[in-house]
């Protein structure tokens, strides 16, 4: 645009081109009197000089004179990156593993020209193979690093042209402690070009879905049982996991006529806590709160129970039941030791009229005296006597002592059996 007394003459410069220009222009001397040029340009996405100086000169043909300006500007790129990270699932399962995609993108006008990645995984949270980047569109990933067995990986030198089509997608591939009991699970990947300040993160979180696959044996070491004796349960508690069972609960009433003849005992192997284990002598059940079992082989909880059985007991077959549970495992599991009735009886019997002669004619009285030495009840037992000829008549009274065991085997139950 021309001001005053001056002559724009012939000027060249176009959209697209990278420099313009006048000839044959003129300004007349003094006040008043200029030219002015407006040059519209635009910046390449990655333009990295800084400070950008651009010099405009002008000469007067005929006089030789001449004239320079420089325009400064320092750089200050708009990057924006936008940073996306996900395992494709709302849920872990310590124990198991998991493949992360995170992807950074350039949103803003300016390249991004120095970009680091970074991703601290949590505690509990191993890599479980090599971290791996992949480029799309005008985007490099730079020097990645984080392999097999490390808490995290990075990316440092990546680029990101602006625009749409150009990111990084970094995949990466992880496994979980079976210890693990973060819930949520917290996951955040970070990202930031260095020539310019930007920033972005992402956030990937998963609700706790632990999975203990719980097994129990139960044995008293024998095919049946005898009343009035005593066995002992052994019963052995495992988890085949993935996850490790860290609230674990046992329980086992006894049946009906069985009880405690000692406290019970728990011992833990390998990567186990037998908890708070209840039962004592006299008691008719035991059980464990609070306690853990570890995923794998080698770890276990055996729990050893002695008891008696009554001696008048006569379940057949008798069925003792156990029970383990976890939250983290989706049924409880259970075991059953059951035993065949195998009742053992000493019985005894003796008679006497306590005379050594009889007188014909007269009476007398046998006493009849049977006895059971045990270890067991006796249930429907029969006496019988079969009287000689000479005998015309009889009478039967019976006194009951009782006839069963009382306390214990050593203590026999007698009858008396009077017969006139």
């Amino acid at each position: 645009m021309a001001i005053g007394t001056a002559n724009c003459g012939v000027v060249i410069g176009t959209t697209g081109q990278s420099s313009f220009g006048t000839t044959g222009a003129a300004i007349a001397a003094g006040a008043g009197n200029s030219l002015v040029f407006t040059a519209p340009v635009a910046f390449a996405p990655g333009l990295a000089t800084d400070p950008l100086d651009n010099t405009a000169t002008v000469v007067d043909v005929l006089s030789g004179a001449s004239g320079a300006s420089t325009d400064s500007d320092i750089r200050a790129a708009q990057v924006t990156l936008a940073v996306s990270k996900t395992d494709n699932s709302s849920t872990y399962t310590p124990g198991g593993s998991a493949t992360y995609l995170v992807g950074v993108a350039n949103t803003g006008v300016s390249d991004a020209l120095n970009v680091t990645v970074g991703d601290t995984l949590p505690a509990g949270v191993l890599l479980s193979g090599n971290v791996t980047c992949a480029a799309s569109g005008a985007a490099s990933c730079g020097t990645v690093t984080g392999s097999t067995g490390q808490g995290s990986f990075a990316a440092t030198g990546a680029a990101i042209s602006a625009g749409a089509g150009n990111f990084l997608t970094f995949t990466v591939p992880v496994s979980f402690a079976p210890s693990l009991a973060d819930n949520p699970l917290t996951n955040t990947a970070t990202a930031q070009d260095l020539a310019s300040g930007a920033t972005g993160s992402a956030t990937d979180n998963d609700t706790l879905a632990a999975q203990a696959v719980l097994t129990v044996i139960k044995s008293d070491g024998s095919p049946t049982y005898t009343p009035g004796t005593t066995a002992t349960y052994t019963i052995i508690a495992t988890n085949a996991g993935p996850s490790d069972a860290l609230t674990t609960t046992l329980s086992d009433p006894l049946p009906a006529g069985v009880t405690l003849s000692a406290n019970a005992t728990c011992v833990a192997t390998g990567s186990a806590s037998c908890g708070t284990v209840t039962g004592t002598t006299g008691q008719t059940s035991f059980g464990a709160t609070g306690a853990s079992i570890a995923a794998g082989a080698g770890n276990s909880l055996t729990f050893t129970t002695p008891v008696a059985f009554a001696s008048s007991l006569v379940v057949d077959p008798l069925a003792n039941t156990v029970t383990v549970t976890d939250p983290a495992s989706a049924t409880p599991a259970s075991a059953t030791d059951s035993d065949t009735l195998a009742a053992q009886a000493d019985l005894a019997i003796s008679k006497t009229d306590g005379v050594v002669n009889i007188v014909p004619g007269t009476t007398t009285t046998y006493t009849i005296v049977v006895t059971n030495n045990g270890p067991s009840d006796v249930v429907g037992a029969t006496v019988s006597d079969i009287l000689p000829a000479a005998i015309l008549g009889d009478s039967w009274t019976r006194s009951r002592t009782p006839c069963s065991p009382t306390s214990a085997p050593a203590q026999p139950g007698r009858c008396r059996i009077r017969r006139r």
